[in-house]
């Protein structure tokens, strides 16, 4: 059975920035442009036909990692393992065909978890990744400054921070605070790295 990662075990001051539903015109360019500014790599978890209609986006920032999010965003647990295994085959064809680079992860919609997906998720090889901070946009909306601060003082090595690049208007707060969050992490120490560059450090537990 592929592994379920919530974060990864390492000493280094890595943080693996994510975002989930895209891409789409409404903000994916936007994020595209502020991660460029910054210097900053993402992992970006692509809905299959939202890759498929919009993958001009995302053509020319190789940089970044471009991960399985599913064809439909439909919650994998109440799927059978055909359908699971067909929402992420679709997903995976058109994540290919939209980068040049078949996709090493996966993200279940909404973060459940079901027997099916992980079945699923086994016959590609994927990791199946899910997170441990996120943006909480909806509670600091008339509050602003206070998500930078939350995310710049809840980061620790290894974590996976989930982020949105489409969906409503308050994860807008995420979006114009971005900038700020990863100069006050990079003043830290902190260095962006990809899903599977942070995975790629995961440290052993120490043998008894």
């Amino acid at each position: 059975m592929v592994p379920v990662v919530w974060s990864v075990d390492t000493a280094k001051k890595l943080i693996a920035l994510t975002f989930d539903d895209g891409p789409m015109p409404q903000w994916t360019p936007e994020v595209l442009t502020i991660l460029a500014e910054e210097r900053a790599r993402a992992t970006f978890f692509l809905i299959g036909e939202n890759a498929q209609k919009n993958g001009g986006i995302i053509a020319g920032a190789r940089e970044h990692e471009y991960a399985n999010h599913t064809w439909a965003h439909v919650d994998l647990a109440r799927l059978d393992y055909d359908e699971a295994y067909e929402a992420l085959n679709k997903a995976h064809d058109a994540i290919t065909q939209a980068t040049g680079r078949e996709p090493a992860v996966f993200r279940p919609p909404y973060g459940h978890l079901g027997g099916s997906s992980l079945r699923a998720a086994a016959e590609f090889g994927y990791a199946t990744i899910l997170w441990n901070l996120q943006m909480l946009e909806s509670d600091y909306k008339s509050n602003p400054p206070g998500l930078v601060d939350y995310i710049a003082e809840s980061s620790t090595p290894g974590t996976i921070l989930l982020a949105h690049d489409t969906g409503p208007d308050d994860r807008l707060v995420a979006i114009r605070g971005l900038a700020e969050m990863i100069r006050r992490l990079k003043a830290q120490g902190f260095e962006f790295v990809t899903v599977s560059e942070l995975l790629a450090e995961h440290s052993p537990a120490p043998r008894p």
